[in-house]
């Protein structure tokens, strides 16, 4: 793995989001910032999305992969090529050995027979549950 400090940490007169905004808890400086963990869970998610749901939901998840991604960026917390480079890969690797292989069947059935055997139990903790 690639260990590379975050840009707040390499240049000294970067302006700290957390010294800025002294009220809102925020993380602007990572030790080690590739690839970018938060970018890579968010291409996972558009990618599935995509690969499920219609047109309208894959243009809202792609443009909420930017929205929530760039702020870390912005903050100093990553490197732009930790999340061009490390996430786009990492998150490509996954999503096409998950989405284009028989382990993509095998996990979806399993959860599909997880979700049926426990339904009728959670229908009746609601039922006891109700006044």
């Amino acid at each position: 793995m690639i260990s590379r400090p975050s840009p707040t940490v390499v240049h000294s007169d970067a302006l700290r989001l957390s010294q800025l905004v002294s009220w809102i808890p925020t993380k602007d400086i990572s030790g080690d910032g590739f690839p970018g963990g938060h970018a890579v869970v968010l291409l996972i998610c558009a990618g599935v999305i995509t690969y499920y749901l219609p047109r309208a939901y894959e243009l809202a998840a792609w443009v909420l992969e930017v929205v929530f991604t760039v702020p870390r960026i912005v903050s100093g917390a990553h490197w732009l090529t930790d999340n061009l480079v490390g996430s786009v890969a990492v998150a490509g690797f996954v999503r096409s050995y998950v989405l284009a292989t028989p382990l993509h069947s095998i996990m979806t059935d399993r959860l599909e027979r997880l979700v049926y055997r426990y339904r009728s139990c959670w229908r009746d903790w609601i039922n006891r549950r109700r006044f």
